[in-house]
């Protein structure tokens, strides 16, 4: 961990994704984590954007499957020429969708570097990637290996009747970021007692 040049919970996520076979989704997901949102929400179109997002999430309470359907779905149209039209339809950053790709080849390159990837007993680098994504079909393991990165970025969820809760650690009620997928998830949504968050950002009133 202490040889890859990048933030301690990005390092240990990718790590683990190595370790528990599901690096596809985690390399794309931590490289969207490192630099600014490609979602944007104009004013004047921001419950169509919203509802975009909410989309990409697949109607599970999570802004890491929409990062990562958002951006499988942008690569597909980016190799048939079509990136910017999807992502502008789609309410998406290009330019960001364009940095995480290429910031998520260099963690490729980083990881390689640094023996994490390996090889398989033939030597074939396609063995070796299809062993390193053998769950990443898998949520939940997708799920474990960025808790082990973000904690204790970890919240604890207590479902409401009307509302839900969020409690994080010396700092007590919290609420999700406005442009999160679940600034207004009902509670019969949610699936977990725990959520984990990236960052957290002080807001006035």
């Amino acid at each position: 961990l202490s040889t890859l040049p990048m933030g301690p919970q990005i390092g240990k996520s990718l790590v683990m994704a190595c370790v528990f076979g599901c690096l596809d989704p985690v390399v794309t997901i931590t490289s969207i984590l490192s630099q600014r949102t490609i979602f944007i929400s104009p004013m004047e179109n921001k419950q169509r954007a919203d509802a975009s997002k909410r989309e990409f999430a697949e109607g599970y309470p999570s802004d890491h499957m929409a990062m990562l359907n958002a951006f499988e779905d942008w690569s597909a149209q980016e190799h048939r020429m079509r990136g910017k039209d999807f992502a502008w339809r789609r309410f998406l950053n290009h330019n960001q969708l364009v940095m995480a790709r290429d910031i998520r080849d260099q963690y490729m390159d980083l990881l390689r570097d640094a023996g994490l990837m390996g090889q398989s007993s033939k030597g074939s680098d396609i063995d070796a990637l299809q062993r390193l994504d053998r769950h990443s079909s898998s949520w939940p393991v997708v799920k474990a290996c960025l808790v082990a990165g973000l904690y204790p970025n970890i919240a604890r969820l207590d479902v409401g009747k009307r509302r839900s809760k969020l409690f994080i650690k010396d700092l007590g009620v919290v609420k999700a970021h406005p442009g999160s997928v679940n600034a207004d998830t009902p509670g019969h949504m949610w699936r977990q007692r725990w959520v984990m968050y990236h960052d957290k950002v002080r807001t006035a009133g």
